[in-house]
């Protein structure tokens, strides 16, 4: 655990970073956010390129005259990057997609609301087998009860909306989708947290369109949160996230699951 090398990359105002990704080059990108770099000092997407070796290569900034924030990115097949999180429009926020090429100039930029004018956020982006992409995160659902339900957006590679589909444990507390990843299936494996009858990290498996295919809530037996999933080499699937009880505070919680939600 020998330090290598670190670096420390912004201004003078605040600038921080949610997401990074290896490159093929074997360098590393980080999305975030800027505002030292921004006109008036608001938060505007951040996009830092370096080399193996920490040394940037180059920088990004996108956004508008409100608050703009980057929360995940991946490299696409084309070399490039895919780029997601949300930005303040009027009182509220909407989830964005932004298609750059590999040297983080944009492409095109989609944004996107479930249309009933409140807070919409993206946290997680992948590019689907088609050569789309796939988002997860939350959309503020006014009914009976005004939470937040998981909000799930598959695009074609052009970022126009093919589906969307929103989520939810009950019909009442916060239900908010963290991650998600594409299955050799073509499905879908999203986790998040639940706030409803139980604080809970909720999970699901989803076919291509979309459609439950199960719903599972990790573990069962005290608070926890999901924040993130992978899949590993071994077709199963992996979470992490915190985990609260009575007998413990705050712990990491790190649990792997086979396709069927069963603990391994």
């Amino acid at each position: 655990q020998n330090v290598l090398w670190n670096r420390t990359f912004g201004g003078a105002w605040s600038d921080g970073a949610f997401a990074v990704v290896q490159s093929n080059d074997g360098g590393i990108v980080m999305a975030g956010f800027s505002s030292s770099y921004s006109a008036n000092h608001t938060e505007d997407v951040y996009l830092v390129k370096t080399d193996a070796q920490g040394n940037q290569m180059w920088s990004r900034t996108i956004g508008t005259d409100l608050d703009d924030i980057a929360t995940d990115i991946k490299q696409t097949s084309d070399g490039g990057y895919i780029v997601t999180g949300y930005k303040q429009v009027s009182n509220v926020n909407d989830p964005f997609l932004i298609k750059t090429d590999s040297s983080g100039n944009v492409i095109w930029e989609h944004n996107y609301d479930y249309g009933l004018n409140m807070d919409d956020r993206s946290h997680s982006v992948c590019q689907t087998s088609d050569g789309g992409y796939i988002f997860a995160g939350q959309t503020r659902i006014v009914d009976q009860f005004p939470n937040y339900d998981m909000y799930v957006v598959r695009t074609d590679g052009a970022g126009n909306v093919v589906w969307m589909r929103t989520y939810r444990y009950t019909d009442y507390g916060n239900d908010v989708a963290m991650s998600v990843v594409q299955l050799d299936d073509g499905g879908f494996f999203i986790g998040g947290t639940t706030q409803s009858s139980i604080w809970s990290s909720f999970v699901m498996r989803t076919n291509s369109a979309g459609d439950i295919i199960w719903t599972k809530t990790r573990p069962n037996d005290y608070q926890s949160e999901c924040y993130s999933v992978i899949k590993t080499s071994d077709g199963n699937l992996v979470l992490s996230g915190t985990s609260v009880s009575f007998e413990t505070d705050t712990d990491i919680l790190f649990e792997k699951l086979d396709l069927n939600g069963n603990q391994l």
